[in-house]
């Protein structure tokens, strides 16, 4: 119930493949955005309806496989990734992504 790293730093701007390579025995997913963006995903997990569907910046994985997507961090700061199948964010598994300025971004 961890994300190996779970803390990592990104240049903003910057486009990343992010790949979950679930090892585990049961399915599990990536969901990445700010802190309260996130909180709100896992209230609509709760929701049946709302089970198995897909945002930009969410994957998911059968125990066994990979899923990847691409994702650019556009603007400096802390952002989080979690898991919010039943109990596992509980069990620990997020963790934060810095997201460090980059000086080529600066407008004058």
């Amino acid at each position: 119930m961890r994300f190996t790293p779970s803390n990592w730093n990104v240049n903003a701007g910057e486009t990343v493949l992010i790949t979950l390579d679930n090892q585990g025995q049961i399915d599990h997913e990536l969901v990445i955005g700010k802190e309260k963006e996130i909180l709100a995903h896992a209230k609509e997990m709760l929701s049946p309806s709302k089970k198995g569907h897909q945002h930009t910046n969410e994957i998911s994985a059968k125990p066994g496989k990979q899923a990847s997507f691409k994702w650019t961090f556009k603007e400096a700061g802390q952002y989080a990734m979690a898991c919010f199948e039943p109990g596992h964010y509980e069990a620990g598994m997020k963790g934060v992504i810095q997201v460090i300025a980059s000086h080529q971004n600066h407008r004058h």
